[in-house]
């Protein structure tokens, strides 16, 4: 069986960070997830790193910290794409807002043109999801942001380690979301991790991730004592890490570089397979060699027929993604996305994970090239 993904882990090392935290007697939010936010930090040049239970958590609260900073009304709208994993656009509904789903370019991300389009008076923000890594024409949204005092999420779920001029994609955004879910390119158990811009949106985050309460249970451990005596100033979540997926978290920084440099070679040898095959498109990605390439998509006329090759093959495929105007929740936006529900009917992502080797791959391709006549 040739999965789509499959988790790498650093077994051996990975314990011994584990049984550190176990033999300290501090498992929960503080100690290693301290650690791994300073050293997140430095990695992408960001401040202001919260390490959460989830990329989910992040999204969700990205959007609310700025709704109370910036006093958002429930009328605001966010600007988001139709082409990413559901809770991107759950997470404006949590917060009580509206979501504007604009349509994509040839390479999944937001589409510049559209997103003009969809601009109002009511506009507040615009969710950008680095798909598969890619940085699309990122430069363009910020832009067009910037001009109009429009707030900037990068989902960066896809993209640990992705850069744009050796930089970190998103750098000067309001606020970055990153994923650290088993299957992503720095794998834990399941965390993810949110920056703000601005201190004072932090500030608000720190205190809604654990409860809307002033200070964390290990801040509040001194030596000589328990300090019980907090404030509570927000209904707030229990989105808070642990440290067990901390130290899971700081042995897989290590390596993100080193393996995402792994997947760019994969993405080469792929591209070398498919050649110029007439029944297979390559989706591009702006400024490949700077993604983090946790995807390689294609696009195919017959995807039941290549799903069901696969499957008499044992190779696992996925679709990233089916587009969430599919869905009644959010279908009233399907005539203004087209190029999102073109691309939804036959996108196919291959399998992409630390330790497929090149003859996996050719077995591959031959199966989706075969399929694809």
């Amino acid at each position: 069986m040739i999965p789509l993904f499959r988790p790498h882990f650093r077994v051996e090392e990975s314990l011994e960070s584990i049984r550190g935290t176990l033999e300290k007697g501090w498992t929960g939010q503080g100690d290693l997830t301290d650690v791994f936010e300073d050293a997140w930090s430095k990695f992408v040049g960001r401040k202001n790193c919260v390490m959460l239970n989830s990329a989910s958590a992040a999204l969700h609260l990205a959007i609310e910290s700025m709704k109370i900073a910036r006093e958002w009304g429930p009328d605001s709208e966010v600007i988001s794409t139709p082409l990413t994993f559901v809770s991107t656009n759950h997470a404006i509904l949590w917060s009580g807002l509206v979501p504007v789903l604009a349509d994509v370019d040839d390479d999944l991300c937001l589409s510049p043109e559209s997103v003009l389009a969809s601009i109002t008076q009511k506009t507040k923000a615009v969710i950008f999801v680095a798909i598969g890594g890619g940085s699309g024409r990122i430069g363009e949204i910020e832009k067009i942001c910037r001009d109009r005092g429009i707030a900037l999420i990068l989902d960066a779920s896809h993209a640990s380690g992705s850069t744009l001029s050796g930089r970190a994609i998103g750098i000067a955004f309001d606020a970055v979301c990153y994923s650290f879910q088993a299957v992503k390119n720095l794998p834990t158990g399941d965390s993810g991790l949110l920056s703000m811009l601005l201190d004072g949106e932090h500030a608000i985050v720190k205190r809604l991730s654990w409860l809307g309460i002033s200070e964390s249970t290990f801040a509040r451990t001194k030596p000589g004592g328990y300090k019980w005596e907090y404030d509570v100033e927000y209904a707030g979540y229990k989105y808070n890490a642990n440290s067990v997926m901390a130290a899971l978290a700081l042995v897989s920084l290590k390596y993100l570089n080193e393996d995402n440099q792994l997947r760019r070679s994969m993405v080469h040898q792929y591209a070398k397979l498919i050649g110029k095959s007439a029944s297979v498109q390559i989706i591009s990605q702006s400024n490949s060699e700077e993604s983090a390439r946790h995807l390689f998509q294609v696009y195919v006329r017959d995807r039941k027929r290549v799903a069901s090759a696969m499957a008499e093959n044992r190779i696992g495929i996925g679709v990233h993604y089916r587009s969430n105007c599919e869905y009644p929740m959010y279908q009233h936006f399907k005539e203004k996305t087209p190029n999102a529900t073109h691309y939804s009917e036959g996108i196919v992502s291959l399998p992409m994970y630390i330790g497929l080797t090149t003859d996996e791959q050719s077995k591959i391709v031959q199966v989706l090239v075969n399929a694809s006549l």
